[in-house]
């Protein structure tokens, strides 16, 4: 029976569940949690991962055994953590205010000097202090916050706001038309600016929350950026240091709660928990497993995961280049397309798979023409196509390969042997995936 949460209640004893627990008779059960203390950055599995960011070359399940590896260093995924609420702060690199590749110290420039003179942190929240100084021989107009760790993608349609908080520590700030600048922008695939909005912020020594919001328009927007900067006007004399907290861009029309992002592979928010994945660079990532996977009879294979590709976490269509997770070095044998030895899943309703959407993606196949699929803990009730025997699986040997993309955020792959899955068994599986990938079912 079910317990209460992620437990298994058996014989009046509560037990935490993990993949672990489903190992009985002869089944062959990979557990493939993505935690960052069963991650490692050599081959062996005992030099444990730096943090966000770090190469992964060996990933261990619970009882420390070795089940994925890369040899090859440039095929290594990446380890990653974000919010299970989401990434909200799409500003990469907003919370390192001491590196001056994203929070820069401009050039000098129309006789204007603008130096970084201070950083620090606040309640939790970093800042970092630019002094202005200097008459301004002509128009001084400089970023502070290096905009392309502020890009992302974006469309015609999409509303997006940037938003910081702001004091001045010392000085007086300037009149009308020079100051700190914010903007919300609108580009195009070629990185050019096609339409802007912008405030140059009145600031004041009380710290004010100041935001700009965006409706885009431009039918050729692909992307939005938030910039962030100093701007003195021809001929005006400035002295002034500026206090600049908690920037964050965002979709939406309202800036929310401030989410710590110190890159795109480290983001965290105040009282909440941290989901773990291993991020693919769409390019030559993948990971081998310890050994093959192939079960002669029942199956159960599922994945967590965010990315585009059909259908997401499960398989891979040896085709094309990152539709989905499990493979084999040539052979694909659940694929998207309809090709020997595979089955297509295409029920109508399902989540489309848009990039960093998670989904939770299940299947279990009973026999040669026998699956059923779900999506999230929807069972798939049409829309599959079999082509092909589907049992016995032939080896599948690795977790995506050159191609994949988007982030991996666990799953599991059972070969139930002599033992077949009970449904309660798959629920709890279910659940514990979802749980561990921040999906609520």
């Amino acid at each position: 029976m079910i317990g209460i949460g992620l437990d298994i209640t058996r014989a009046g004893q509560t037990v935490s569940f993990s993949p672990e627990n489903l190992r009985r008779g002869s089944r062959d059960v990979r557990d493939l949690t993505v935690r960052p203390n069963r991650l490692y950055s050599d081959t062996a599995g005992t030099t444990p991962i730096a943090g966000p960011g770090a190469e992964v070359a060996a990933m261990c399940d619970s009882r420390g055994v070795r089940v994925l590896n890369q040899t090859t260093a440039s095929a290594r995924l990446k380890y990653a953590r974000e919010p299970a609420s989401g990434v909200r702060n799409r500003a990469n690199g907003s919370a390192l205010v001491a590196d001056n590749a994203a929070w820069t110290i401009p050039t000098v420039t129309s006789g204007i000097t603008v130096t970084k003179v201070g950083t620090g942190e606040t309640a939790g929240e970093p800042w970092a202090d630019y002094r202005v100084q200097g008459t301004a021989s002509g128009l001084y107009f400089q970023s502070i916050f290096a905009p392309p760790l502020a890009r992302f993608p974006a469309v015609s349609g999409a509303v997006v706001t940037s938003s910081l908080k702001a004091q001045l520590v010392a000085g007086t700030y300037p009149a009308t038309l020079s100051g700190l600048r914010l903007d919300t922008q609108e580009l195009n695939a070629a990185n050019a600016i096609l339409q802007t909005s912008f405030q140059l912020l009145a600031v004041t020594g009380t710290t004010t929350t100041f935001a700009t919001t965006r409706t885009f328009t431009d039918a050729d927007t692909t992307q939005a950026q938030m910039a962030i900067s100093i701007r003195v006007d021809t001929g005006a004399t400035v002295d002034f240091t500026v206090r600049i907290t908690a920037a964050q861009v965002e979709t939406g029309a309202v800036r929310t709660a401030w989410q710590r992002n110190a890159s795109e592979f480290d983001v965290t928010e105040a009282g909440v928990r941290s989901v773990h994945q291993l991020a693919f660079d769409s390019i030559d990532d993948f990971m081998f497993m310890d050994s093959n996977f192939a079960p002669a009879g029942a199956y159960t294979m599922a994945a967590v995961r965010t990315g585009n590709g059909f259908p997401g976490g499960i398989t891979f269509d040896s085709a094309t280049a990152g539709v989905g997770l499990f493979s084999q070095s040539a052979t694909t044998i659940l694929a998207a397309n309809t090709i020997s030895n595979s089955a297509q899943f295409l029920p109508s309703g399902w989540p489309s798979g848009a990039a960093g959407v998670r989904r939770l993606d299940m299947v279990r196949v009973t026999g040669a023409a026998a699956v059923q699929a779900w999506r999230n803990g929807v069972l798939a009730a049409s829309g599959i196509t079999i082509t092909g025997n589907l049992t016995p699986l032939s080896a599948i040997s690795r977790l995506g390969r050159a191609g994949s993309s988007g982030r991996f955020l666990g799953g599991v792959l059972i070969d139930e042997g002599d033992t077949p899955l009970t449904d309660a068994e798959r629920l709890m599986t279910e659940r514990y995936l979802a749980y561990n990938g921040g999906i609520t079912l």
